[in-house]
C-alpha cells in the first residue's frame, strides 16, 4: 500500500457551492499546481463524503466533506537553478536572504522549479540535510506573497540550534504591513491582542478564534 504523507480535509461552504472540484482544490491548496491536483483526482486520492471521485469538473454542493490524500513521492531530484539571491548576511553557519515577493520557499506538490531551494542549490553545496532533499537548509518559511528575511542553515548543527531558537522564541520576528485609508486622529495608537488560528471553513485564511489559536499582538500608531 502506498504511503500517504499528508491529508487535507475541507467542508464546502456557500462561497464555493457549484464550483468545480479541481478549481476548488487549487484555491485551498495553493502550493500545489493545478495539474498535480488533477492527477490526484484521476488516481483516486480525492474523496467526497467518503466516496472516491474521479471527475475534475465535479460541481460541489453545500456541506460536502472533501478529503485529499497526498502520497509520498519517490526519487525526486531538485535541480539547481541560477536564480539571483539577495543575500543580506552570510557566515560559516547560516545565510540570511531577503526573499522576494512571489517566490515559493521550497518545492511542493508538483511544483519543483523556481523556488528558493532551487536557487540555493545553485549558490552553494553547503546546506543542512535535516529536512531532506526537498528542503535543504530550510529552517522556517515565508508565504509566497510575503517578502522578507529567511534564515538558511549551512550545517545540521546550525540547523538544530536555530530551529530550537524559533521554538523557544529567542529569535524575534517583526512583520510590517502597509495600510491604506483615512484616520480620524493624527496621533491615534493602540494595541490589538487576539488568538489567531486557521479558519475552520477555508484553510487558506487565518481568523480570530476563541481557542486553540496562537497569541497575536499588533501595536499600531498613525
Amino acid at each position: 500500500m502506498e504511503n500517504i504523507k499528508e491529508k487535507f480535509e475541507f467542508e464546502v461552504n456557500s462561497e464555493y457551492e457549484g464550483m468545480r472540484l479541481d478549481k476548488y482544490l487549487s484555491e485551498q491548496i495553493e502550493e500545489a499546481t493545478r495539474s498535480y491536483l488533477e492527477k490526484l483526482i484521476d488516481n483516486n486520492y480525492v474523496k467526497i463524503n467518503s466516496k472516491i471521485i474521479n471527475k475534475n469538473g465535479r460541481k460541489l454542493k453545500l456541506g460536502e466533506k472533501i478529503e485529499v490524500s497526498i502520497p509520498e513521492e519517490e526519487n525526486i531530484d531538485i535541480e539547481p537553478e541560477n536564480i539571483p539571491l539577495d543575500i543580506v548576511y552570510e557566515n560559516n553557519d547560516f545565510i540570511v536572504i531577503n526573499k522576494n515577493y512571489g517566490m515559493v520557499v521550497h518545492p511542493a506538490y508538483g511544483n519543483y522549479t523556481g523556488t528558493l531551494v532551487n536557487a540555493l542549490l545553485c549558490y552553494t553545496n553547503n546546506l543542512s540535510s535535516i529536512n531532506g532533499n526537498i528542503r535543504p537548509g530550510i529552517i522556517h518559511r515565508l508565504d509566497k506573497d510575503t517578502s522578507g528575511l529567511i534564515l538558511v542553515a549551512k550545517s545540521n548543527y546550525a540547523h538544530a540550534k536555530l530551529a530550537s531558537m524559533f521554538i523557544d522564541k529567542t529569535i524575534h520576528k517583526t512583520y510590517l504591513c502597509i495600510v491604506k485609508g483615512n484616520f480620524s486622529e493624527e496621533n491615534l495608537s493602540g494595541r490589538i491582542e487576539n488568538l489567531i488560528g486557521r479558519d475552520s471553513k477555508n484553510r487558506k485564511k487565518m481568523a480570530v478564534v476563541k481557542e486553540n489559536g496562537k497569541i497575536a499582538i499588533s501595536n499600531y500608531k498613525v
